[in-house]
């Protein structure tokens, strides 16, 4: 049943871009011609591309947030966090730790694509159409709403989750008794049952299928590949906090780095490209070390604040 939610989460997202895409380009379509029969349909979905997507991304956020906030209460991605926040300490190294991974990522990406890419020319070029769209290469108030914001939350809401707490339900039927009385828990104030420990294995399952649902729905093999690579990134963020806050920091990060991405591969290739391809993976991997260590530290501490209570 959980299996089937997670595809049906997943045809849910598909549906609502469709339907406010199409319904944001007749509305523009319809009220431009009626001010000037000069343009044709396809200029003015081209002009208006970033408000379309602006409205679709509004659409899924009004959807996902709600199914997820229903979700969340007994979801095992919060259940399996001791109660509390982390400490500033703690808050201030895992922000290091996504701007260096948001910088080292977006670099290691960018030469990826520019040593593989050449070897594909129909991928290539494809690609290049996708990303030349003004909306994901320059910098503006607009570009930042759609790609820095707009993509990051509700990206995340629906494939780290509905899908993923969803996929994870579905591999993990020893916790089903654990969401079935988490309304009760909640109204009666008694202490929930403990959550089984979600073996490693059945993890990393759910944490893949969700990373593939979140590769497809970008709709072309480039992305997908390494929108797939990151969705996994991502949901392991997510389950080490607890919290699709920080999965949501790190993908604004990204892709907030892409419009710097010229900036700072010039800034590393101050001793030509291979130096600055070394430096981009230590920058990434230095981030992901210091948040795995900054979470491990503040779920240890909360477990024995919650193990002294």
């Amino acid at each position: 049943m959980w299996l089937l939610a997670a595809f049906g989460a997943f045809a849910a997202v598909l549906a609502t871009q469709l339907l406010f895409t199409l319904v944001s380009s007749v509305v523009v379509v319809v009220f431009s011609l009626a001010v000037n029969q000069s343009f044709s349909s396809d200029e003015l979905i081209g002009t208006y591309i970033g408000p379309i997507m602006l409205v679709s991304q509004m659409g899924c956020l009004a959807v996902f947030l709600p199914w997820w906030r229903h979700l969340r209460a007994s979801s095992l991605i919060a259940l399996r966090h001791p109660a509390g926040r982390p400490t500033a300490v703690s808050i201030a190294a895992r922000l290091v730790a996504i701007a260096l991974m948001g910088v080292g990522l977006q670099l290691i990406l960018s030469y990826v694509l520019t040593f593989l890419l050449p070897l594909a020319p129909d991928l290539q070029t494809e690609y290049i159409e996708i990303i030349d769209d003004p909306v994901l290469s320059d910098l503006t108030v607009l570009s930042l709403l759609v790609t820095a914001i707009g993509a990051p939350v509700t990206e995340e809401l629906a494939c780290r989750g509905v899908i993923f707490e969803c996929v994870l339900r579905a591999v993990c039927p020893a916790c089903a008794a654990r969401w079935r009385d988490a309304k009760w828990c909640r109204e009666t104030g008694e202490t929930p049952r403990p959550v089984p420990a979600v073996p490693p294995a059945r993890f990393w399952i759910a944490n893949a299928l969700q990373a593939l649902l979140f590769g497809v729905l970008h709709l072309n093999i480039v992305q997908g590949t390494y929108t797939f690579l990151l969705g996994m990134l991502f949901g392991w963020v997510v389950w080490r906090t607890g919290s699709l806050a920080w999965s949501m920091i790190l993908h604004l990060a990204i892709n907030f780095c892409s419009f710097f991405v010229v900036e700072l591969s010039g800034a590393l290739e101050f001793a030509g490209v291979p130096v600055a391809v070394v430096l981009a993976v230590l920058i990434a991997v230095a981030g992901l070390v210091l948040f795995s260590l900054a979470s491990a530290r503040s779920r240890a501490r909360r477990e024995g604040s919650a193990g002294r209570r």
